[in-house]
């Protein structure tokens, strides 16, 4: 903790301008609507075809064998529609004083309103963490680039969403709601994801200084499933690495990870560069794109980080879901963009040539 509040504090004067200005690209007016009215037909078959999973909880979701990866690939279409919502709410907050003011508002409530019904049906089938990420993704948003949040109003934010997160957790698992379930709930899923590091600190030395093959190796998961199926297989585990892990509520302990892949040292260094690397997002306001990318980065350290694997929590939820997918849509909307405009620019130089001709 102390090397990732150093890093964020020095790299407060810093920014990478040469990336801000690559990342600094045109977005259509009506590009994000365009992703909303592509993705909307896949949400609604993959709602179709987990019709049965839900509102049964999260118990039938894991027992069911037909579909068995289907949950996941609507989580990661979940994610999706938190970066389209936060890129229609960036734009609007951005150019909401234009000509083009009222569209790009439209566009925020249409991309909030679908996020919201997908996020209901994901906490249909037991699915907590696309709630709690896109919440904590839209607060840092705001917090960080529009305006800061009054303590009163965060401090029953806080409240309200461990609340609701007990809550969702006795729902989930078909139990009754009551006050002592809520909170036994809330207290013994930080003892289920100590389970490992428990174990991890009775049976092992701290290592000072590891290379991480395991992470490396987890990079394969960015591969989609329909290309991969057995993908999983493929990279290593920690005990393949001599490390015997010991997780029965399914929860990795962060520290775990990060001693098995870096070591003592090797974390100090990790966490030091990646409190530098936030900051860095933050100080790029111009790019609507970082903007997403470091709201969504600290929608998931706020709940997933801490309890979840290095090849969920790193390649799948930063890398791919954080960084990649973002810049993939900008990236993309830009393409379209510029060969919408290559017969105008064509037309323009040949007049231009005439011109000279003349």
């Amino acid at each position: 903790y102390c090397a990732f509040m150093l890093g964020d504090a020095i790299a407060r004067r810093f920014t990478i301008l040469g990336l801000e200005r690559r990342l600094s690209l045109r977005i259509p007016r009506d590009g994000f609507f365009a992703f909303l009215f592509l993705l909307t037909p896949l949400w609604i078959a993959l709602l179709f075809t987990l019709r049965h999973q839900l509102f049964h909880g999260y118990t039938l979701t894991l027992q069911s064998s037909s579909g068995a990866g289907l949950p996941g690939t609507y989580v990661a279409m979940c994610t999706v529609f938190l970066a389209i919502t936060l890129f229609c709410g960036a734009r609007e907050e951005i150019d909401w004083r234009s000509e083009f003011g009222h569209t790009l508002m439209r566009q925020r409530w249409l991309a909030l309103a679908i996020y919201s019904v997908a996020i209901l049906m994901s906490l249909s089938l037991g699915q907590r963490m696309p709630l709690f990420t896109g919440v904590v993704a839209w607060v840092v948003y705001r917090s960080a680039f529009v305006r800061p949040i009054k303590k009163n109003r965060l401090v029953i934010g806080s409240m309200t969403v461990v609340l609701a997160a007990g809550v969702f957790a006795l729902l989930r698992v078909g139990h009754h709601l009551s006050t002592g379930g809520m909170f036994q709930n809330l207290l013994t899923e930080p003892v289920f994801t100590s389970f490992s590091l428990v174990f991890f600190l009775g049976h092992y030395s701290i290592p000072l200084l590891k290379f991480p093959w395991v992470l490396l190796s987890s990079f394969i998961n960015l591969v989609p499933t329909v290309f991969y199926p057995d993908k999983t297989q493929a990279f290593l585990k920690l005990q393949d690495v001599g490390y015997v892990l010991y997780s029965p509520a399914g929860a990795v302990n962060s520290f775990v990870s990060f001693m098995a892949n870096f070591g003592m040292l090797g974390t100090v260094v990790v966490l030091f560069v990646f409190g530098a690397i936030l900051r860095m997002f933050s100080n790029m306001r111009r790019a609507l794109v970082i903007r997403v990318m470091y709201a969504m980065t600290c929608g998931f350290i706020a709940f997933s980080f801490f309890r979840d694997p290095f090849s969920q929590s790193i390649v799948k939820e930063f890398f791919e879901f954080s960084w990649f997918t973002p810049i993939l849509m900008v990236v993309s909307l830009n393409v379209i963009w510029c060969m919408g405009r290559l017969p105008q620019l064509r037309s323009e130089r040949l007049a231009e040539m005439d011109t000279l001709r003349q």
